[in-house]
């Protein structure tokens, strides 16, 4: 039980880099934008999914359609900071 209330607190315990909150997911990346009254999550999100349009990562053919001879890709959004100077 002491490794399973561990590991749940692994998952919800708050995680900083460089002194900065990151999110867990895309609801609370908003919520921080809106709590620091910016847009600087949201503007992160969108310039990595404008990167899939660009290199042609993905093609959109629409919910619950497969095309024979490809696969689905099930994919998430790590959040991070980069200390770039």
């Amino acid at each position: 039980m002491a490794n399973q209330a561990k590991l749940q607190s692994l998952h919800t315990a708050p995680t900083y880099n460089f002194g900065i909150l990151i999110p867990r997911s895309h609801k609370h990346a908003m919520d921080l934008d809106q709590l620091h009254g910016n847009n600087l999550w949201s503007k992160s999100e969108l310039t990595e999914l404008d990167y899939f349009d660009e290199y042609k990562t993905f093609k959109d053919v629409g919910k619950g359609t497969t095309p024979k001879g490809y696969k689905k890709k099930w994919y998430h959004i790590v959040y991070a900071v980069k200390n770039d100077p």
